[in-house]
């Protein structure tokens, strides 16, 4: 089974990787560095691997967000009833180097 990983970004923006980061932080690296490692990495530190699943996982600074969901199929988002744009895919880290939540 693929599982995918998608994260949105509200806003075009601009450590240690097993390290939980703040929020601006890894809204930042999601804007210069998402398909890096590293990135990955402090998301999947960061956020709960069940809110993940369940696409509950998001972080905001400002007015600034990113939400997280493991899909196998392109999810929709919605915020306040209207749709936001399209979700962009990440790939997903190799089998087995997903960190503990």
């Amino acid at each position: 089974m693929r599982k995918t990983f998608l994260l949105f970004l509200s806003a075009a923006i601009c450590g240690s990787a097993a390290e939980k980061i703040p929020p601006s932080k890894l809204i930042e690296m999601a804007g210069h560095k998402a398909n890096a490692p590293e990135f990955k990495e402090a998301l999947l530190a960061s956020l709960k691997d069940a809110d993940i699943k369940k696409g509950l996982a998001f972080v905001g600074d400002g007015p600034d967000f990113l939400w997280a969901v493991e899909s196998k199929s392109r999810p929709a988002l919605f915020v306040d009833d209207e749709a936001r744009p399209g979700m962009k895919q990440i790939k997903a880290p190799r089998s087995g180097s997903r960190p503990a939540s």
